[in-house]
């Protein structure tokens, strides 16, 4: 066995105004060796398992509009694009 960490994925439970009662999935990673493995899929599914446990509306998450990889696996498990997290370095 490996002492490698294949993947990680943090979350929080909020209300937001937009969304009722949210999970939100953040800092998704999963190691290069495991990539394509379906290691984010099931991620992705614990966390919205968790959220319908916990009566949220809806999981809403942030990619980079660079991360392409990424957006196709949000697309490929139901995630659409409502628009733009802007940010500024205070």
């Amino acid at each position: 066995a490996s002492d490698e960490m294949a993947g990680l994925c943090g979350f929080w439970i909020a209300p937001r105004f937009y969304g009722g009662k949210i999970i939100q999935p953040d800092n998704l990673v999963v190691a290069e060796t495991h990539r394509g493995s379906g290691l984010g899929t099931q991620l992705l599914q614990w966390i919205e398992a968790l959220g319908r446990s916990e009566h949220c509306d809806m999981s809403v998450l942030d990619t980079y509009t660079h991360n392409v990889k990424s957006h196709k696996l949000y697309h490929r498990e139901g995630y659409h694009i409502l628009g733009y997290h802007f940010a500024k370095t205070l």
